[in-house]
């Protein structure tokens, strides 16, 4: 759980001097609870119930349930660390899962597994693979016609990651790139295949008192075989307080779209103690194809914001305007949220 170290006889400047090292082990047995509210997804709790030490080695198992207006989900983790030869770490884990937004309503359930490494403090890298099925409702999800179709995939991801930021809470320095990819072969139709591509990357520059902020999202589903069918839950979704700020959950192609791109700029000035506010910029563009984005494509907005930096993540209060209003939406949107286990 912690080491603490302390040097005995420094003060009377002794010749030699001791170390006094105590270690404290982490419990065999763990119950986090966790909560977390967003103005567009609502409240959501989290419990985790983890027991280590299995088979008397560095193995654990958990078991975590989430509820909440939108999301239900249980899971059940698996980890063992050097499970292979320098440093490599297994993982499985099993899901069952339910949805209910703006534009997307279904049920799945599956299971995965993996290897994990890290490279040091900074680098990481995840080989995934496993198998989901979902079962769609229809009725109750935003997508074109050729969207909607209970699926079984058979997925397969590598994941890597470099996080230099000088601390996760409240990051003032440093840069967070994440980039996936993920091949997705279809069960049912052998010849129904595609793979997504996600570029995360956020660079933080200045100081306790002043932080400038720069995020870019980049997301493309392309195909492998002619005329693949991608079920809606693999779509991407823009617009609410985790995307395109000022516009309503998923308001950006309701339908959903292939090709994302999403930049975001935030200047956060510290006005005392853990209370920040920020003027923000968000500009992202929502299509089927690369050919349909244009500077036409893009929707805008920007606003103020407050922050108060916890330990786990800040707590955000955000107001913006959309800078191009069109016919029927409104014109600003007030966002709320704390709790980051996303």
């Amino acid at each position: 759980d912690y080491v603490l170290i302390s040097p005995l006889g420094i003060e009377d400047e002794k010749d030699k001097v001791d170390i006094l090292v105590k270690v404290t082990e982490r419990k065999s047995i763990t119950l986090d609870v966790q909560a977390g509210f967003d103005s567009d997804d609502l409240a959501t709790a989290q419990v985790i119930l983890t027991k280590r030490n299995l088979f008397q080695s560095a193995k654990q198992i958990s078991l975590k349930g989430i509820v909440g207006f939108e999301t239900n989900r249980a899971e059940i983790n698996y980890f063992s660390p050097h499970f292979f030869a320098n440093g490599w770490n297994f993982l499985a884990q099993g899901f069952a899962q339910s949805v209910d937004d703006e534009s997307l309503k279904a049920t799945s359930y599956g299971g995965f597994v993996g290897i994990l490494k890290n490279f040091g403090s900074q680098w990481a890298v995840l080989f995934k693979t496993g198998v989901t099925d979902v079962n769609l409702d229809e009725a109750e999800t935003s997508a074109d016609e050729e969207n909607l179709f209970d699926s079984t995939f058979f997925e397969t991801s590598i994941n890597l990651t470099l996080d230099t930021r000088n601390n996760f809470a409240d990051p003032t320095r440093g840069l967070y790139i994440s980039a996936t990819n993920e091949l997705d072969l279809d069960l049912n139709d052998p010849s129904n295949n595609f793979n997504i591509s996600k570029l995360n990357m956020a660079t933080y520059i200045g100081d306790r008192n002043f932080t400038f902020i720069n995020q870019l999202r980049l997301g493309s589903i392309y195909r492998i075989q002619a005329n693949p069918r991608v079920p809606a839950q693999k779509l991407f979704y823009l617009g609410g307080s985790t995307s395109l700020r000022g516009f309503e959950e998923d308001a950006i192609k309701e339908d959903g779209g292939k090709n994302l791109i999403l930049y975001t700029a935030e200047a956060q000035f510290r006005l005392f103690g853990s209370f920040k506010v920020a003027g923000f910029f968000d500009t992202g563009s929502l299509e089927d194809t690369i050919q349909n984005v244009s500077a036409d494509s893009f929707r805008e907005s920007a606003g103020i914001g407050l922050r108060y930096i916890t330990p786990i993540g800040p707590i955000k209060l955000d107001y913006a305007f959309v800078l191009d209003p069109q016919d029927g939406e409104e014109k600003s949107r007030l966002h709320f949220s704390f709790g980051t286990f996303f």
